[in-house]
């Protein structure tokens, strides 16, 4: 197995401002999210797409957000 260094892409401040204008954007093409899931590719995408639902729930005061995680691994 090789070995990855890690690499900062944006910092938790660009992050955040980007987080929120996905979610704004989320909300604005799919509404309300009762007839939605939000999927994470395993491994990083789960942390996506925890971060995403957390920040929806938020927006939409708490409604419940179905999220879930997919392993796309042979």
């Amino acid at each position: 197995m090789e070995h990855h260094e890690s690499q900062l892409i944006l910092e938790e401040v660009k992050f955040l401002i980007t987080l929120e204008r996905l979610t704004r954007q989320l909300l604005e093409h799919h509404g309300d999210f009762s007839e939605s899931v939000i999927i994470g590719l395993q491994p990083r995408g789960k942390l996506m797409a925890d971060a995403v639902s957390s920040r929806l729930k938020l927006q939409l005061g708490n409604q419940h957000i179905a999220c879930g995680t997919m392993d796309a691994t042979f």
